[in-house]
C-alpha cells in the first residue's frame, strides 16, 4: 500500500481507472507526477474540503497518456502530469 496523496486523498484513490483495468494499462505515476499530485491536492483539493466541511468524491485524478487518449482526454489535459483533479462534492 501507498502512501497517501494528501490528508483526506489515498494513492488508491488518485490512481484507481476501471478502464485502465479493463484495459490492461498501468496507471502508475512516476515520482515527478506523483510530485504534482501532491501538490494540487495539497493546494487545491485539500482547501476546498476543509471549507465544504464533508467529503468529496475524487471522480478522476491521475491518467498515463495511454489512459488519457484512451477515455478521449484532451491531448493538453494536466491528468497526465498529475496536475489535475476532477472532483464532486455530494
Amino acid at each position: 500500500m501507498k502512501e497517501n496523496i494528501s490528508k483526506h486523498i489515498s494513492y488508491d484513490e488518485a490512481t484507481m481507472s476501471p478502464t485502465a483495468i479493463r484495459n490492461g494499462i498501468d496507471n502508475t505515476p512516476n515520482e515527478e507526477q506523483l510530485a504534482n499530485m501532491r501538490n494540487v491536492a495539497n493546494a487545491c483539493f485539500e482547501p476546498a474540503r476543509e471549507w465544504y466541511g464533508k467529503p468529496i468524491k475524487v471522480n478522476s485524478f491521475f491518467r498515463c497518456p495511454e489512459l488519457n487518449k484512451l477515455v478521449n482526454g484532451s491531448p493538453t489535459s494536466d491528468h497526465p502530469h498529475g496536475r489535475s483533479i476532477d472532483m464532486n462534492a455530494g
